[in-house]
Parts: structure tokens; C-alpha cells; sequence
């Protein structure tokens, strides 16, 4: 994935992020985490609910659960954000 953009897509907003290394996908979560409690609070807790690539794009899902209920956070690798999700949602 090595030169491609990456966002994070939480709150119906894109954000850029700056991801150099990670080892697994919790350790990515790690990296994001901050930026996902700017949104929601404090996680109580997040799952990895899937992984979805195609056309050299990556999109790595996460469900969030905060004190509110549940939320998803998405990791995106593209230059293309908005066309990772829809190839992603199957559209």
C-alpha cells in the first residue's frame, strides 16, 4: 500500500492521516484512535468488521462502540476515498 493516500472516514467526513507503519489491524486502529474520539468520545471498544480491496484500494472497517451505541470508523488506503467505499458497498 506503499504510496497511496490514506483517510480515515468517521462521522460522515474524510480525514487525511498519516500512516508509515503498521503491524496488524489492531495497531492500525491504534494509530487512528485519537481521531476517532475527536468524533465519538471515548471508544469502549471496536472490532475489525471487515476488509475490502479492489483496483489496488483498501478499505479496512471498524465497529466502534462508545457511550452512545456503536459507530463505524474506516481506514481508507486510495487517492480515490469516495470510490473505495462505493466499490467496498458493492455500488
Amino acid at each position: 500500500m506503499a504510496g497511496r493516500r490514506v483517510w480515515l472516514y468517521v462521522c460522515d467526513e474524510f480525514r487525511p492521516v498519516v500512516v508509515d507503519r503498521w503491524g496488524d489491524y489492531a495497531e492500525l486502529f491504534r494509530l487512528v484512535k485519537p481521531l476517532v474520539e475527536e468524533c465519538v468520545g471515548e471508544v469502549l471498544g471496536v472490532e475489525v468488521h471487515g476488509v475490502c480491496s479492489g483496483g489496488g484500494d483498501v478499505v479496512v472497517e471498524y465497529l466502534v462502540r462508545y457511550w452512545r451505541g456503536e459507530a463505524w470508523a474506516r481506514v481508507v488506503f486510495s487517492e480515490s476515498p469516495v470510490g473505495a467505499l462505493r466499490l467496498c458497498e458493492g455500488g
